[in-house]
């Protein structure tokens, strides 16, 4: 699909704590050396959700790295999210929510 690697950081105190500012310069630019970044229309990021799309795109630059927005996608006019995705599933809605992935979940009991 043309991804060259995926990465997932454990959601811990240290991590919600950081500034947006803090997050681009720490995690994506001195760890993770981006050089592009794919964000959903609704991204939010950094303490108490202060960054936005916005935000990175203004940031993106001034560390060198791209930002490209991607549209969100809707099945039956619903928005498909990660939030929505994992709420199905624990609520074992398989069905529903390999409709919105788009492909059958394996090793779900």
């Amino acid at each position: 699909m043309g991804v060259d690697a995926v990465v997932l950081l454990p959601f811990n105190k240290d991590l919600a704590c950081l500034s947006p500012e803090s997050f681009v310069n720490m995690v994506l630019t001195t760890q993770l050396k981006v050089m592009d970044v794919y964000i959903g229309e609704d991204f939010c990021f950094g303490k108490d959700r202060a960054g936005d799309v916005e935000t990175l795109k203004e940031l993106g630059p001034k560390m060198g790295f791209s930002v490209h927005r991607v549209p969100l996608t809707r099945v039956d006019g619903e928005k498909i999210s990660a939030a929505k995705i994992r709420q199905l599933i624990d609520k074992g809605d398989l069905s529903k929510a390999e409709k919105l992935l788009g492909w059958k979940l394996k090793g779900i009991p």
